[in-house]
């Protein structure tokens, strides 16, 4: 791939995209230096390309009279480019640049400008913050009903091979994914998509969400789930960690299928969480992310479905407390390694020097060694989301 890209930039050095595709590369590899440079020749090809100039704002400290930052203040000031998508990327990377330099007031007016932007390039009115709020309340009611008549062992497939890492985005999960593949005998799938798609092939859900549960009709379709998710991860000795976080929706499925299988529930302080999310610019889905209110929403139904499969799962869910973790690596690495039944090395506590390629936007953070950095960056924004503070503290969501 990497080949492919140089030969065409050789052919034609004014090649957008294969200067953004190599950057991509390098950056999920790990080497951001490499992928820096690459976006640095692409904005001396374009001047003022904004998702060059917007990885580079997060790959980089844009140091005052540096080209880059010279580019996205000149883009900024003469309200170009032409396109929402476009003044999102250089609004996100200017916020980003006013953050590292403390200037808080401004960043957020910039970050609520660039996710309005962004809404406007998708050409949304509504974000999908309700699909989750009502995925989340119509699961617990069907998991509910479902356990009172199936109560029956579907075969000796107990899932004790598998891992899934679960919670919301920008919870710490790529971080805590990347600690367990250091283990011996892991193997880390990423967010893989195959539970949803195990879902969709088998309708399982179809099935639980019948009033009258034909119990015949729904084996068949939790065993042509097994079968379709066990087609993408075959049975072996190695630990498959499965870190596709909606996969909180369907841990009643998960957990009566595979009996054994390990979930480890990976939470954040939630303001911390939604703002990280709120000032991400994810590339596809979850548009609630575009809006804090749907965010507070959102993070509200998932708070109250993860505390029904706590009581219902009791210990066969781990809670791994993201604070908790990045304070004291030593202590929560062993009692993370224990649960998943895991032998616990040093490697664990040096998730920068492993050579995953790592797709989502915690890309940075997994790069360098564990910080408490990111812990209570809420509170520079205190004053703009304290309004949130008090709906999440309404809905007994602990801050």
């Amino acid at each position: 791939m990497k080949r492919n890209c140089y030969i065409k930039l050789i052919e034609d050095p004014g090649d957008v995209s294969s200067y953004l595709l190599l950057a991509k590369i390098f950056r999920e590899e790990g080497d951001i230096k490499k992928s820096s440079r690459v976006l640095l020749k692409c904005i001396e090809v374009h001047e003022g390309h904004p998702e060059s100039l917007f990885w580079l704002s997060h790959q980089m400290i844009l140091e005052p009279g540096s080209v880059p930052l010279l580019q996205l203040e000149k883009s900024f000031r003469a309200g170009i480019p032409d396109s929402c998508d476009n003044r999102s990327y250089i609004l996100f990377a200017l916020a980003k640049v006013k953050e590292k330099i403390c200037s808080y007031e401004e960043s957020f007016f910039l970050y609520k400008y660039a996710n309005q932007q962004r809404k406007e390039a998708l050409g949304l009115v509504n974000t999908d913050a309700v699909l989750y709020v009502e995925r989340a309340d119509l699961v617990e009611t069907v998991d509910r009903n479902v356990r009172e008549v199936y109560h029956q062992k579907l075969c000796d497939d107990n899932g004790s091979d598998l891992l899934f890492v679960v919670g919301l985005p920008r919870c710490g999960s790529t971080l805590v994914e990347t600690i367990l593949s250091l283990a011996e005998g892991t193997e880390a799938k990423g967010e893989s998509e195959y539970s949803r798609r195990a879902i969709r092939a088998s309708s399982v859900l179809k099935k639980f969400s019948n009033k009258a549960i034909d119990l015949g009709s729904l084996n068949s379709s939790l065993n042509l789930f097994r079968k379709t998710y066990r087609s993408f991860v075959c049975k072996s000795s190695l630990v498959k960690i499965d870190k596709t976080l909606y996969n909180f929706y369907y841990l009643g499925i998960i957990s009566l299928v595979w009996p054994e299988a390990k979930i480890v529930h990976v939470l954040r302080n939630p303001l911390d969480q939604i703002i990280s999310s709120w000032t991400s610019r994810f590339a596809e889905g979850q548009t609630y992310s575009l809006e804090l209110a749907d965010l507070v929403k959102v993070q509200i139904a998932y708070q109250k479905l993860m505390h029904y499969w706590r009581d219902l799962l009791g210990n066969r869910m781990y809670n791994c407390n993201y604070e908790k973790l990045v304070k004291d690596p030593i202590k929560e690495t062993k009692s993370l390694a224990k649960y998943c039944c895991l032998q616990w090395n040093e490697k664990m506590l040096n998730p920068q020097r492993s050579n995953r390629i790592i797709r989502t936007a915690s890309f940075q953070q997994v790069r360098v060694p564990i910080n408490d950095r990111s812990i209570g960056r809420w509170k520079n924004y205190y004053k703009e989301l304290y309004p949130y503070l008090l709906t999440l503290q309404q809905a007994n969501i602990e801050i």
